[in-house]
């Protein structure tokens, strides 16, 4: 029992008995999602969100500043 105190123990379930809301976590019975899974459905979610909330101008202008990102340094 990696990291559980001795007095409990994990419980064994499927993901069929998880509530709505709730999800496996790594190293739970039924191997949830990683954590890789996760970011990418985040990501997903963020990018549906965005397109549905701005225009495509405004799509355009906001990945050209993600991408042409840079630190000025005072010398």
């Amino acid at each position: 029992m990696s990291g559980l105190p001795g007095n409990i123990a994990p419980a064994d379930i499927s993901a069929s008995e998880v509530p709505d809301g709730f999800s496996l976590g790594p190293g739970a019975g039924g191997g949830g999602g990683g954590v890789s899974d996760q970011a990418a459905q985040k990501a997903a979610q963020r990018e549906s969100i965005l397109q549905q909330a701005m225009t495509a101008d405004a799509l355009a202008r906001l990945r050209r500043v993600k991408v042409c990102w840079f630190h000025i340094v005072d010398l």
